[in-house]
Order: C-alpha cells, then structure tokens, then sequence
C-alpha cells in the first residue's frame, strides 16, 4: 500500500510540473506577441508620419517634368 502513495506521489508531482512548465511557455509567447505587436504599431506609426511629412514638403513638385 506504501509503494502504491509513493507512485502516486511522484505522478502528480510530474503532471504538476509540467502544468506549471506549460504555462509558463503560454504566459512567454503571449508576452512576446504583444512586444511584436507593439513593435509593429510603433512602426507603422512613424512610417505614416514621414510619408505624411514628405507628402506636405513634395506638395508644390510635379511628378511629370
């Protein structure tokens, strides 16, 4: 019977940790999914405002000569 609780021990402390590995890998890739998604915005943002810049500066220029 003591051999039994002993097995039984060692598989739940196993299924325990791997539930805790688990989610620890989910919580890192959401984190790193929202850095991306950050990264990206904070891109797209910058490059919006320089084409809007150049747009304001290259208004008066014609494209045909």
């Amino acid at each position: 019977m003591n051999t039994l609780n002993e097995k039984a021990f060692a598989i739940s402390t196993l299924l325990y940790g791997l539930l805790i590995i688990s989610v620890l890998v989910i919580f890192m890739i959401v984190s790193m999914a929202a850095f991306t998604k950050k990264s990206s915005s904070d891109f797209v943002n910058k490059l919006e405002k320089e084409l809007i810049t150049w747009a304001d500066n290259n208004n008066n220029t014609s494209c045909t000569s």
